[in-house]
């Protein structure tokens, strides 16, 4: 497969951890739940046909109740997101775009907005997105998404548009809404809030942890090439990081505040 930049044989499994980064779990993506008989068709297992056997498997060490889902743009696709939603119960689902699998801007009845694809409504004439304004949901309607005029502000206490050639006669510049039905374009949040920015930036948790257990454990650099001694080893590495972290934990019941702040992270107790 092709990874990284360049061709190579390439051992797949998932790593199921808890919040602290402590392995529940290593599922090797080579059993019979995850091949076929085609052996071209079994070493490209991608990401997204392994993302929901291992969810299944996560949830069965721990409960099933987050309400945010966080991954990088290669899950970005219409199936997982409505399978995240409606299966898995997340309400928030923090995945950025990928190009590959984006299409053009979504034409809209009016003539001078457009709705991007990542949900946002954009003004045709100075090609600038409209502001976010928050969810409204009046008496018996569906929830919907307000957006405002880029060049509207609030002055006073009101809203004021400025906009040379307004789409509207209102002082308060033009307005428009979309419905999240939608859950790519529009999942459980603004893709161009702080928020989902914040929320993606946690994800390095889960590089750090992947980091840990292959150049701590030293198998960053493999010595066989044989898929069961290797993913032994790193069941091995799963184990003793876990042994660390409860030497760790035992440590800090008897050590000073100052070796404490040492070893909040097990790298440290590892280096």
């Amino acid at each position: 497969m092709f990874v990284n930049g360049h061709f190579c044989w390439a051992l797949k499994f998932a790593v199921i951890t808890n919040a602290l980064g402590i392995p529940l779990a290593l599922v090797p993506l080579f059993d019979s739940d995850f091949t076929s008989t085609d052996p071209l068709q079994h070493k490209a297992i991608s990401d997204s046909k392994a993302l929901f056997p291992s969810l299944e498997i996560l949830f069965s060490y721990i409960p099933q109740n987050f309400s945010t889902f966080i991954a990088d743009s290669a899950l970005d696709s219409h199936n997982i997101y409505s399978t995240l939603k409606n299966t898995f119960n997340f309400s928030k689902i923090i995945i950025p775009l990928n190009p590959r699998a984006s299409k053009n801007t979504i034409p809209t009845s009016s003539p001078n907005i457009v709705i991007s694809e990542d949900g946002v409504p954009i003004c045709k004439k100075f090609n600038q997105p409209f502001k976010p304004e928050g969810k409204c949901q009046g008496k018996n309607r569906s929830v919907r998404l307000k957006w405002t005029c880029p060049m509207s502000s609030y002055k006073d206490g009101k809203r004021i548009c400025s906009c040379p050639q307004p789409c509207t006669t209102s002082k308060s510049g033009r307005m428009f809404y979309t419905y999240p039905d939608d859950f790519r374009s529009f999942p459980g949040l603004s893709r161009n809030s702080q928020e989902f920015f914040d929320l993606y930036n946690k994800r390095v948790a889960v590089e750090q942890t992947i980091y840990h257990l292959k150049s701590y454990m030293g198998s960053d650099v493999i010595c066989t090439y044989d898929h069961i001694s290797i993913f032994s080893d790193f069941l091995l590495s799963a184990i003793t990081y876990s042994l660390l972290f409860i030497l760790a934990h035992n440590i800090k019941l008897y050590c000073s505040k100052l070796t404490i702040k040492k070893l909040n992270k097990l790298k440290k107790l590892i280096a």
